[in-house]
């Protein structure tokens, strides 16, 4: 399998800091588009703020989308205490099964943090997206505006949150800011070689061996060196005949065979190495 999120561990926040929920705690959400229908979810990731009080909990959820205001259905939660998450880091919660998603809809994955406690880089999601809609991409938000997105009418803008007592869908736009929300998704691809052009491996997740010979039992069956004027065509590697030409319209070698017989005189047929 191949794991993909919209950001790396390198990616940090313009405010890494924030709490405006306080007790009453805020959930935040990112919106993505996945390329393949052979994919799931496995969890969410988070960049978490720099501080983090004891006793907080963090739950991790996943929607798919139905409209572009509020509509959603929820696919999975998973909810962690404040031990089990670093602080000024990112981290993972990763549901207890894995969510199967496909490319006919839109996705949110959010974190509900008990404190309100958030990050976030104003207008990130302003003006264009992140990522490759061929994999895992998170749309724009385009001023307010949005994108238009797979099973959605009209558009739908990134970046949602609200402030909430308890978990729920974030439907408050937040005017294209990075929450630092994604989800890991694996895309269900087997574990081969990422990019490979004229013969060279450019880029490889894991290399897992390859079956990248045939063998086909045809006897002892090669060419001739001197065949006496006859035409000889060696076939390609699937093929399982060897055809001789003149002097008959065609002599069919068939397999397996130690020796073959041809009408025609021959002092003698050579059988060569194995093919």
């Amino acid at each position: 399998m191949a794991l993909h999120t919209l950001w790396d561990d390198s990616q940090t926040a313009a405010f890494p800091n924030e709490s405006d929920g306080g007790a009453s705690g805020v959930t935040y959400s990112t919106g993505f588009i996945v390329g393949s229908d052979a994919g799931t979810v496995l969890g969410v990731r988070f960049l978490a703020t720099s501080t983090i009080g004891a006793g907080e909990t963090y739950t991790a959820g996943l929607w798919r989308l139905t409209d572009n205001t509020t509509g959603n259905v929820e696919l999975a939660t998973k909810t962690v205490s404040s031990a089990a998450v670093s602080a000024g880091s990112w981290n993972s919660i990763l549901f207890d099964a894995p969510v199967a998603i496909d490319s006919s809809h839109a996705y949110k994955a959010g974190i509900w943090q008990s404190a309100g406690r958030y990050v976030f880089t104003a207008l990130y999601f302003a003006s264009v997206g992140l990522g490759d809609r061929a994999t895992l991409y998170a749309w724009a938000s385009l001023h307010g505006a949005g994108e238009t997105v797979p099973g959605v009418a009209g558009t739908v803008v990134n970046s949602t949150w609200h402030l909430n007592a308890a978990f729920s869908y974030p439907a408050d736009n937040l005017t294209g800011a990075a929450l630092f929300v994604s989800p890991v998704w694996d895309d269900g691809i087997s574990a081969v070689p990422t990019t490979i052009a004229l013969g060279r491996i450019n880029e490889t997740d894991t290399m897992r061996p390859l079956a990248l010979t045939k063998t086909i039992a045809l006897g002892r069956i090669t060419t001739t060196t001197t065949m006496r004027g006859l035409t000889v065509t060696t076939p390609a590697a699937a093929d399982l005949d060897i055809t001789v030409g003149r002097p008959r319209t065609a002599w069919t070698v068939g397999s397996p065979r130690t020796a073959w017989d041809v009408d025609r005189p021959q002092t003698n047929w050579t059988i060569g190495r194995p093919r």
